[in-house]
């Protein structure tokens, strides 16, 4: 707990001197540039601890990852939140950071969470699949938000879905094969990533199908003149009269 208090209190120190800052006049950047290095630090310092405790082959202290939890989760959830607009406004310059960030943040949660609720989970296993869930939740609420509109992903979309769901959903079958006493929580993890698998295939398919469509339509020559009039008249060719059209233009 100690240790996590240690973490936190600069986080907190972080934000509290922000906010003196902003009462004396200081500019908003420079607040947001103290909050954030505060922030990036302590993400940080969660990071190398995690790394340090898969080689320990142990988990982290309960305070650990309750402030792990609660200070990596509001990155998180708006990392993803950016991530989804990028998707939905077609913004790859958003949309590859955003999820990046989100997988980044959202496995230090994904870690913390595990690491509280779970007693038999090895530490290798939670180091190294956090980010897979993490990277799972980011392109599902993509895929969920796109599906609100009545439209699959968008071609960055599913190629994100096919690399993060394809090995990932491979190690999850063979988990669910060998590991009895985890079985069912395998069996998930490898629906889950089957379903994002088709819907990245889906997506790619669809885009494809669209591009071919759109280069094989044809498009009409504009007409060489403008029509300024139209109307039924008679055509004679001297010896005889027959109804016709009229059209009057402009070359």
């Amino acid at each position: 707990m100690a240790r996590a208090l240690a973490v936190a209190f600069p986080a907190a120190l972080t934000l509290m001197s922000a906010g003196r800052a902003e009462a004396g006049g200081v500019d908003n950047d420079t607040i947001m540039a103290i909050a954030g290095g505060g922030v990036v630090a302590a993400d940080i310092t969660f990071y190398a601890y995690d790394i340090a405790m898969m080689a320990a082959k142990t988990h982290p202290s309960i305070g650990w990852s309750i402030a792990q939890t609660v200070i990596t989760a509001p990155q998180s959830i708006g990392f993803t939140a950016m991530a989804v607009v990028g998707e939905m406004e077609g913004e790859e310059d958003m949309l590859i950071p955003a999820f990046l960030a989100a997988m980044f943040t959202g496995a230090m949660t994904t870690h913390g969470i595990w690491s509280l609720s779970s007693d038999t989970v090895t530490s290798l296993e939670l180091f190294t699949i956090s980010p897979v869930i993490a990277g799972n939740t980011v392109v599902t609420t993509a895929a969920l938000a796109q599906a609100t509109a009545g439209r699959l992903g968008s071609p960055v979309l599913g190629i994100l879905e096919l690399s993060l769901a394809g090995p990932s959903g491979a190690y999850f079958v063979y988990r669910s094969a060998v590991d009895e006493a985890n079985r069912s929580e395998w069996i998930g993890l490898s629906a889950w990533s089957g379903v994002i698998l088709l819907h990245g295939a889906a997506s790619l398919l669809w885009w494809r199908a669209e591009e071919i469509d759109r280069s094989a339509r044809v498009r009409l020559p504009e007409l060489p003149f403008t029509v300024q009039g139209f109307g039924p008249t008679v055509v004679s060719d001297g010896f005889q009269s027959v109804p016709g059209v009229q059209v009057a233009g402009k070359f």
